[in-house]
């Protein structure tokens, strides 16, 4: 299914001049393609399972105690610049955790896939949890809310440990790149639900420690990656977590 949507997604990425793009707000971007792309996602889901309830960030939707979640492209400024860093996100969520989600990167070449108890697939492949190596490297979303309120501190104080930050414009990317191994972790406040559901599922299945606690209103915060990361963001010295 996010396969699928991914390579519609790609060919609209590939004719992005064409595309009609209006604003949400600031920064927050939405074109054709994106609402083409979840439409495809919703009729998928409607045609195997029509009683289920879905909720998409562009349509909208009701969550109930079981419902299907799509972010149809996360990272569409990236997505409209002609950068790769975008993926395709949908998830059953069932009394407010994912236990079922997948990741497409079409432009990456990767379909990443878990299901609770199951572990974590890429490629349609088993995976084995990867074991991270090299520098302390981190990913840090940015965002009008949280920039107003946590991420400077959250940002000098990773700085300060010894982590090089990076933020890829992708909640969902950079959540495929702490369950690949590629990222020590990921840490973001007062992101959607859409941005994570599928990513959270999948770092779970991969042996990622994974918090998400409420943040302002319908949003939450994020905290993925090794244990060494996720305590540390989690209990850092003020007693403060990083992501609020």
């Amino acid at each position: 299914m996010a396969e699928a949507v991914g390579r519609f997604a790609a060919d609209q990425a590939r004719r992005r001049g064409s595309l009609i793009v209006s604003t949400k707000g600031p920064q927050d971007f939405v074109s054709t393609a994106d609402c083409e792309a979840e439409r495809l996602a919703r009729a998928s889901i409607a045609a195997r399972f029509p009683q289920d309830a879905i909720v998409g960030e562009e349509a909208g939707g009701q969550a109930t105690n079981a419902y299907w979640i799509i972010d149809p492209i996360d990272g569409t400024t990236n997505f409209l610049s002609g950068l790769p860093l975008w993926a395709v996100s949908i998830a059953y969520v069932v009394d407010g955790a994912p236990v079922v989600g997948a990741l497409a990167l079409p432009m990456l070449g990767e379909l990443l896939s878990a299901a609770q108890g199951l572990g974590m697939r890429r490629n349609r492949e088993t995976m084995v949890a990867a074991q991270r190596q090299g520098p302390k490297l981190a990913g840090i979303g940015r965002n009008l809310p949280w920039l107003a309120d946590g991420y400077r501190e959250t940002e000098s104080r990773l700085e300060a440990a010894g982590y090089s930050l990076v933020s890829l414009g992708s909640c969902a990317t950079e959540l495929a790149f702490v369950a690949l191994g590629s990222l020590d972790g990921y840490v973001q406040g007062q992101v959607n639900t859409w941005d994570i559901a599928a990513g959270v599922i999948i770092c779970r299945e991969a042996d990622i420690d994974v918090d998400v606690t409420p943040g302002a209103g319908s949003k939450v915060n994020v905290i993925a990656g090794t244990r060494a990361f996720r305590d540390f963001c989690a209990a850092p010295p003020s007693g403060r977590p990083l992501s609020t």
